[in-house]
Parts: C-alpha cells; structure tokens; sequence
C-alpha cells in the first residue's frame, strides 16, 4: 500500500513516508486483516477470517459503511486531513490498483 497525504484536500497528494511490507493477499488477510476485522464489523461486507485462515478471497462486490469507530487505533502522529491509500494486487498476468480516498479527522469523531 502507498499512502499519499494532501493537507486541505486540493488534489494534490504527496506520498507519506510510512512503510507497509508488501505481501501476499492471502499472508495479509489471514495476518494484518485478522488482527483489525473486528474493528470493521458491521461497517463492511468483507468475509471475515475465522480460526483455519481464508484463501483465495472469495471473488465479490465489496463496501465499507460508515467507519468512524478506527479513530481510537489510528497513531496520533498520522496527520489529519485527507488521504489516498493505493493497494496493488499482482498476479501473474495483471496488475490492480484500488485507490481509496479517506478525510481523517480525529475531532469530528471525537478522537
């Protein structure tokens, strides 16, 4: 994942110097997404990980509703304003990318 930062959201995007391993979509839903899915319930669609792992994801639409409780576990030294996360998922012929826009304000959600 990229993240890229822009302070009053003008379009403008500068990458943040945060680093995030790649790994392999199964290694990160059965390790990173296992740890925060319990954050996300009831806010996505996303299949959750049980106790035997989940791989390969299974193919589907997928959405994120009102994900305002993640305030409390975001490091307080992550700037407010608004973000764009880019995921790429590769795979042996094709390349993806998802990019996911994001306003963080820790005070409107009372964080």
């Amino acid at each position: 994942m990229k993240p890229a930062y822009s302070r009053i959201g003008n379009n403008q995007f500068n990458e943040y110097p945060m680093k995030i391993a790649e790994n392999a979509l199964c290694c990160y839903v059965n390790d990173t997404y296992r740890l925060f899915q319990d954050m996300l319930r009831n806010t996505t669609n996303l299949p959750m990980v049980g106790p035997d792992g989940l791989c390969p994801v299974p193919s589907g639409h997928y959405w994120f509703k009102q994900v305002k409780n993640l305030m409390n576990n975001v490091p307080p030294m992550v700037p407010e304003g608004y973000w764009r996360l880019t995921f790429i998922i590769s795979g042996p012929r094709d390349v993806v990318e998802i990019q996911v826009f994001v306003i963080l304000s820790k005070g409107f959600f009372g964080g």
